[in-house]
């Protein structure tokens, strides 16, 4: 064999593996590339953040209201007997409150509508009475002479039985409601009354205490919560 030809082909062998083998070491030797962004998340997802640990703030007192102020339930109990104490929180004293209220109201209604009856009765009773005086007057000249005057006319007309019964009777339905209007005035403005002061206290750290007495007398008292003594 040719020993030139021998000695190219060699060399030719020798920088094919010379080649071949660094490529291989280069590709062995250049890093691999991670996920960073895998990382990254599950790094966020395990890592807590410590918190600022201190003193607790104290709750909110509240302060607000409950309930109408004592304007506003005097208010609503001269509306609606009894309003102002069941928005007040007086759920006895508003019931009876509303019980009177309702029951005065309707009967000076009640006394309003039979004055009204009454009065009709008694001009039915005045007109039948003039129509019969009159019909006196034309026939007899001795009564007319008598009813001539316009006083001793109206006198005449009252005098008769059944005008001066149903003229007794308006005085009376008038006096009744006369009596109602004040009944209603009273429990009305002591309603409203109640009310303001039952929404005054609404708020205070006391109990009223009210008990039947035995010989029939009302004994009435308040219990207090008052704070322990400290040793």
């Amino acid at each position: 064999m040719n020993p030139a030809y021998m000695r190219r082909t060699c060399r030719l062998l020798l920088a094919s593996v010379l080649a071949f083998g660094g490529a291989g070491t280069a590709a062995a030797q250049e890093p691999v590339p991670r996920d960073t962004a895998a990382v990254r998340a599950d790094t966020s997802a395990t890592t807590t953040v410590p918190q600022a640990v201190g003193p607790r703030a104290p709750a909110p007192v509240d302060t607000t209201r409950h309930g109408p102020s004592p304007r506003g339930a005097l208010l609503r109990s001269l509306v609606v007997p009894g309003w102002g104490q069941l928005a007040a929180g007086a759920y006895v004293r508003g019931p009876i409150y509303m019980t009177i209220g309702v029951t005065s109201w309707g009967m000076l209604g009640k006394t309003i509508r039979k004055l009204g009856d009454a009065e009709d009765r008694r001009d039915a009773a005045v007109t039948a009475a003039v129509d019969s005086l009159m019909t006196l007057v034309r026939e007899d000249s001795l009564i007319a002479e008598q009813l001539k005057d316009p006083i001793a006319f109206r006198e005449a007309v009252m005098g008769d039985s059944l005008v001066a019964h149903r003229t007794s009777l308006v005085e009376a339905r008038r006096q009744q409601r006369q009596d109602w209007i004040a009944y209603t005035l009273f429990f009305t403005f002591l309603n409203a009354l109640d009310a303001y002061v039952a929404a005054h206290l609404a708020d205070f750290p006391g109990e009223l205490d009210v008990q039947r007495r035995a010989d029939g007398g009302v004994a009435v008292g308040m219990r207090l919560a008052l704070p322990a003594r400290r040793e």
